[in-house]
């Protein structure tokens, strides 16, 4: 037989698990409400990163979406203080809401991480390229590419979470060393390219200077040399004048006077007793 305190329990609760079914829907709504609104303003995070712009302190902007995504569920949910059967669906839904939030910010944050590598990247490879000394820009552009990037990946942490950036760090230092090291192979193979050059242009120097001699040589005395002679006799003097050229030997000219061997007072062997200017002659010979 049911004590009338029993039936009274009994009575009452049906009315309890109807007030905790009520309670929960309101939470459902409540966490459906708050996230929906949260995850706007998370797209447009995630689409201005997507159009190539770094969102200034990302991880600042993560709690400040989040912090009001969980404020506006509290103010929308009743007071569940003192009901455990409440406050447990209450700290659901806040835990729920809270790392739904977080697994989208988190995905916001990687796209960053992957703007800032690039950017970082073009940069580097910008300072080093308008630079004469290429080991040193290559040594200021990486601690400054380097430093920069830190400093953005840490204005984009959302403080308390388990974000990381570690990982994106490593990769973007792999990805300078291998831009050095490209940078430094073609840097080498121009200097050997121009070592080359001036091998080949010295052996090619060589082979014209040995061409030439051979061709002096042959022309001073081989079978093929020629020799080209012009003479001129001046009309009405005693002066003539003959140019001599030989290939690889300077040209010559010589003028000169012969000594007049038709006078009538020359003896047998053309000589006379006294000097005159009919039996002397001159000879001058001019080599350029």
């Amino acid at each position: 037989m049911i004590s009338r305190l029993g039936l009274t329990v009994l009575l009452a609760l049906p009315l309890a698990l109807q007030a905790d079914g009520g309670f929960e829907a309101k939470c459902a709504g409540a966490y459906c409400t708050c996230l929906s609104k949260a995850l706007d303003e998370v797209a447009a995070v995630r689409r201005s990163i997507d159009e190539g712009v770094v969102v200034d302190a990302l991880g600042a902007k993560a709690s400040e979406i989040c912090n009001e995504a969980l404020q506006g569920f509290s103010e929308a949910v009743p007071e569940a203080t003192g009901n455990a059967a409440k406050e447990q669906v209450f700290d659901g839904k806040v835990e729920q809401l809270s790392g739904a939030l977080d697994a989208q910010l988190k995905g916001a944050f990687l796209r960053q991480l992957t703007l800032l590598r690039s950017k970082t990247l073009k940069r580097f490879q910008k300072e080093v390229a308008g630079s004469k000394n290429k080991g040193k820009a290559e040594r200021d552009a990486y601690v400054t590419a380097l430093r920069s990037f830190k400093e953005d990946a840490e204005k984009s942490l959302r403080p308390g979470s388990d974000w990381d950036y570690s990982g994106e760090l490593a990769s973007l230092q792999e990805a300078i060393g291998e831009l050095y090291k490209r940078t430094k192979r073609e840097e080498d193979l121009k200097k050997q390219a121009a070592a080359q050059m001036q091998s080949a242009s010295t052996f090619l120097r060589i082979q014209q200077q040995q061409i030439q001699m051979y061709q002096n040589q042959l022309s001073v005395g081989g079978p093929t040399g020629f020799n080209t002679n012009f003479a001129y006799h001046i009309p009405d003097t005693p002066v003539n004048l003959v140019m001599k050229y030989q290939p690889g030997m300077k040209t010559s000219l010589n003028i000169f006077t012969p000594p007049e061997t038709a006078y009538p007072p020359l003896g047998n062997n053309h000589f006379v007793d006294g000097l005159t200017m009919f039996n002397v002659g001159l000879s001058a010979n001019i080599e350029f």
